[in-house]
């Protein structure tokens, strides 16, 4: 049984990261595996053309168009990495929500496919910016994304939207249909202990009628905090 420290958002907080640096560096090995793959191919036909075959010129534009692909796809995860471990810089600073949101939807793909969850984002046109826990506000995202798809059916659809709400944001999750019997008391339980952090609000507003939504009221200015406890 875990002790009361191992329960401390702080302790949480760390599982988190770990997850999502795993879960990133997986993808960076994968882009790296199928690079190898292509380089494997290449080495195939440089032999085959020592033995007098002919190289096909298509063949090689099919092959360094797939290489430069998978390196666009490495840079942006390499991208996407590097601002993830950069959050914890700062306990608070000002936040592009915009941005932040279109990462953790990019950096959740893994736990979404898994699920053949299809997950949406639906974004203002006007950036909206905030002073908060760049990390944590991350963290809200995917404890969010934990509890709708802990209760998604398979192949359903997740919305997540990000609105201006009085001088801060609003966040809502939406996912149908889900299975209501799933318990997530424990998720939300975690889920209100990151929103104290960010002096935030967050609720389950609808159950029923196989729709789930909940939502995170986020401030126009987070006060400093001393520590996290």
């Amino acid at each position: 049984m875990p002790d009361k420290h191992d329960q401390s958002l702080p302790f949480q907080g760390l599982n988190f990261f770990g997850k999502i640096t795993a879960s990133m560096s997986h993808e960076i090995n994968n882009v790296l595996a199928i690079v190898n793959e292509y380089n494997g191919l290449l080495e195939d036909l440089l032999y085959a053309a020592e033995q007098g075959r002919p190289i096909s010129n298509e063949q090689l534009q099919r092959i360094s168009s797939s290489i430069s692909n998978q390196m666009i796809r490495g840079k942006q995860i390499t991208k996407r990495m590097n601002r993830f471990a950069h959050s914890i810089d700062k306990p608070v600073r000002s936040v592009d929500l915009n941005s932040l949101v279109d990462d953790m939807v990019q950096i959740s793909e893994r736990l979404t496919s898994q699920r053949s969850i299809h997950l949406q984002a639906d974004l203002p046109g006007s950036t909206i910016i905030v002073e908060s826990n760049p990390f944590f506000l991350k963290y809200a995202i995917f404890s969010y994304l934990s509890i709708i798809i802990a209760r998604a059916q398979k192949g359903n659809e997740t919305f997540i939207k990000l609105e201006a709400h009085n001088s801060g944001a609003k966040l809502i999750f939406t996912s149908s249909p889900v299975d209501n019997s799933v318990d997530v008391t424990d998720n939300m339980a975690l889920q209100y202990n990151i929103a104290l952090f960010l002096q935030a609000r967050c609720s389950e507003i609808s159950s029923q009628n196989d729709h789930y939504t909940v939502e995170l009221l986020i401030p126009q200015n987070m006060k400093s905090p001393d520590k996290v406890s």
